[in-house]
């Protein structure tokens, strides 16, 4: 049976960044939704910007592949869905993430 990394990111954003730097085959990526208002159709609105708007994306691992460094410019929460996601971080330190869990990654401003 194939083993999958399945990651489910909700990126709150400006303009959505899906930044993937692998093999085709090695990684999956599915847009779910992508919207500027609620369900209820009220309009999302940030304090710095006008064009508001959430995405959430899932991201297909294959076993022992990776996406490569990258950064996403708009606060992104990650939950990891199957298998395990290891994170490196810049000083070289790692965070395994199992499945069940996620964390918030924040940009930096």
């Amino acid at each position: 049976m194939r083993t999958i990394f399945s990651i489910l990111l909700i990126m709150v954003l400006v303009q959505t960044t899906v930044s993937v730097r692998a093999e085709p085959q090695d990684v999956t990526v599915t847009a779910l939704m992508k919207g500027s208002t609620t369900i209820s159709g009220q309009q999302i609105e940030y304090p710095k910007t006008d064009k508001a708007e959430m995405a959430s994306v899932l991201i297909d691992i294959q076993q022992g592949k990776e996406n490569g460094r990258h950064m996403h410019p708009v606060p992104t929460y990650v939950h990891v869905l199957e298998g395990t996601l290891t994170v490196e971080f810049e000083d070289g330190s790692r965070q395994a993430f199992k499945a069940g869990s996620g964390f918030l990654e924040v940009v930096n401003t």
